[in-house]
């Protein structure tokens, strides 16, 4: 599982999440929105904020809601926004 920076962070890609299609940095709430294509064609969203682990030097980013699944990608891209809106809402 490779690792990258993302934002502060460490991202670790998983390839069992499938392709991602849509990602959504949120500077202010420090969140990220992001959308998967699984191979048996339907869409997850997800929300990651960053965690600490006294393990690693940096934070890691971890999925703080549960996934949603879709059956078209707009409809995806169109719940991880609503996503992030409310949580900058109740911020």
């Amino acid at each position: 599982m490779p690792t990258i920076e993302k934002h502060n962070g460490l991202w670790f890609e998983d390839e069992s999440s499938g392709q991602l299609v849509f990602e959504e940095y949120a500077a202010d709430l420090d969140l990220i929105g992001a959308v998967y294509k699984k191979e048996v064609n339907f869409f997850v969203s997800a929300l990651y904020s960053k965690v600490s682990d006294y393990q690693f030097t940096m934070p890691f980013w971890s999925q703080v809601r549960p996934e949603a699944f879709f059956d078209n990608q707009q409809e995806a891209i169109t719940h991880v926004l609503a996503l992030l809106e409310r949580n900058r809402k109740e911020a």
